[in-house]
């Protein structure tokens, strides 16, 4: 079962370097509403997954039983959300 671990947002970027992520994790830990991470470039989606749950004290959860997902959302059209599985 893929469940999803996140709302993305990249925050900050350097194209060569990598750069900050905050993860909306409110599905995981509605108490803590978002974590930023510190990525680089080669970093992979499972990574993100598996640094994700570590921020929130989930480290002996399994990445592989979570997805990392995209959501597009256009503050003048609420509600009319695009999602994308990472």
């Amino acid at each position: 079962m893929c469940v999803c671990v996140a709302l993305i947002n990249v925050v900050s970027a350097t194209v060569l370097l990598g750069g900050t992520l905050k993860i909306y994790g409110n599905f995981i830990c509605p108490e803590v509403p978002y974590k930023t991470l510190l990525l680089s470039v080669t970093d992979n989606a499972f990574n993100v997954v598996k640094e994700t749950l570590e921020k929130y004290k989930l480290e002996k959860e399994n990445p592989n039983d979570y997805c990392l997902v995209k959501v597009c959302m256009h503050p003048w059209h609420a509600g009319d959300e695009q999602s994308t599985v990472l």
